[in-house]
């Protein structure tokens, strides 16, 4: 993830020297041409990166001890005691499901794939399209 962002692209000498890294090791895999991951990102215990693809994945644990298998995340969005299943996190819009994007993303989702969830009755959400343009990105303040 380029400067933090998924979807952009850093040199690895660039993302060592702005992390303050003693030593740095170029083990993801992404796409090139549009920088998004091949795999799942998750950067100290959050996830960045989530698809529905199922695909080796390298850690390491809080203790510092290394894992290497397929990870398989089930993602789902909790609001008011209700759960929605989610088909990832940052990534491309999809047709036919649900994604959930947070400050990381860096590029622009079509209106046409947005929707606000509300809390319905007990298990269940309301959709609607928003009417209004939000910002998914945070503005700087001077």
């Amino acid at each position: 993830m380029g400067n933090d962002l998924v979807g952009s692209k850093e040199v690895l000498s660039s993302m060592a020297e702005r992390t303050g890294a003693v030593a740095a090791i170029n083990g993801g895999f992404f796409d090139t041409g549009s920088g998004i991951p091949v795999g799942n990102v998750i950067i100290d215990g959050k996830a960045e990166y989530i698809s529905d693809i199922l695909r080796t994945s390298f850690g390491l644990t809080n203790d510092g001890s290394m894992v290497v298998g397929y990870l398989s995340p089930q993602v789902k969005l909790a609001i008011n005691g209700s759960e929605l299943k989610l088909n990832g996190i940052n990534m491309d819009p999809l047709s036919n499901g649900l994604v959930l994007y947070s400050p990381a993303w860096n590029k622009d989702i079509p209106a046409s794939m947005k929707l606000m969830l509300y809390p319905a009755e007990e298990g269940s959400f309301r959709m609607e399209r928003p009417t209004v343009e939000f910002l998914h990105r945070p503005v700087a303040t001077s």
